[in-house]
């Protein structure tokens, strides 16, 4: 049996060291119009958070990625950093294992590629200059450190457009300044939306979900059955419109959610999720990145 065991653990650990190498030599990927509504109910549940401090997370259920296209994706592929992660694992495997000279060619294969990183080899210069005293070095990385984080995050506009399983979800958010109190951390935010049918089948919009986050990355989630008190039924080619509002104590934040949709002919009864991507709200209606702390608009 020990030996059946350490077989197993040995192939996982060579598989592992080519995905590694390979990532790091190649960058391969490592991992594998009808009448305009107003959504007074979603506002309603939005306007309570305006004195309320209490924040909800939420996931979804995974999708086909096959079957899901947006504007507002932005990582594809792993980032440098992930890589390395990725690396780092199969490196300590080996270590493990005791398979020392495969160790070494994944530790010189993880410092070649994070050569390749900015973000990564400015970081080490910082600890660098931390450790041996350079003060003044280290100022001036960590003022690189933080622009290069800041440009490494996802930047959301204030639309976007997603179409899953055929059904594609348009938005676009405008700030409404005549309904807002910035003095009292009151900002009101309206968005439009369009879900039009693209496929063949006729589909029964049956609740929708929102993930709403402010500028400083607290999350909250709003959900509930149809849109504007309707649960719209779109034939192949139909569109339904509406109109929602989001007011926030930040001036910035984002916005993602899903629809349950159901193919009205299907005798199983099966729903699928329609997405509708994550979008800006924006002040100016400038591009909105957020952090775990803060948002900025660029």
């Amino acid at each position: 049996m020990t030996s059946v065991v350490t077989n197993v653990s040995t192939q996982r650990v060579s598989r592992n060291i080519r995905y590694a190498v390979r990532g790091a030599t190649r960058l391969t990927p490592l991992f594998p119009a009808s009448n305009s509504r107003f959504d007074k109910g979603v506002f309603s549940q939005l306007h309570r958070r305006k004195k309320s401090s209490s924040v909800c997370s939420s996931s979804y259920s995974n999708d086909d990625i096959r079957h899901h296209t947006t504007k507002t994706t932005i990582e594809q592929e792993p980032t440098i950093a992930q890589q390395v992660e990725t690396m780092r694992i199969a490196m300590n495997d080996c270590v493990v294992q005791q398979i020392y000279s495969e160790a070494a060619k994944i530790r010189d294969a993880i410092i070649k590629l994070e050569e390749t990183d900015p973000l990564i080899s400015a970081t080490k210069q910082l600890k660098l200059a931390v450790i041996t005293e350079n003060f003044e070095d280290a100022a001036r990385l960590r003022e690189d450190v933080k622009k290069l984080t800041l440009e490494s995050l996802p930047k959301f506009t204030c639309s976007s457009d997603t179409l899953t399983h055929g059904v594609r979800v348009s938005i676009q958010s405008m700030y409404v300044a005549e309904r807002s109190d910035p003095s009292q951390d009151y900002h009101f935010f309206a968005y439009r939306i369009t879900i039009t049918n693209e496929s063949p089948r006729t589909v029964h919009l049956l609740n929708r979900q929102w993930v709403i986050q402010d500028g400083t990355g607290k999350t909250e989630l709003v959900s509930g059955p149809g849109v504007v008190g309707q649960q719209p039924i779109l034939h192949p080619g139909g569109s339904f419109e509406y109109t929602s509002a989001c007011p926030l104590m930040t001036p910035n934040g984002t916005m993602e959610g899903s629809y349950e949709m159901r193919v009205v002919d299907d005798p199983m009864q099966h729903t699928f999720s329609a997405k509708a991507g994550r979008f800006g709200l924006d002040i100016h209606n400038r591009e909105v990145v957020i952090t775990n702390e803060f948002a900025t608009e660029l």
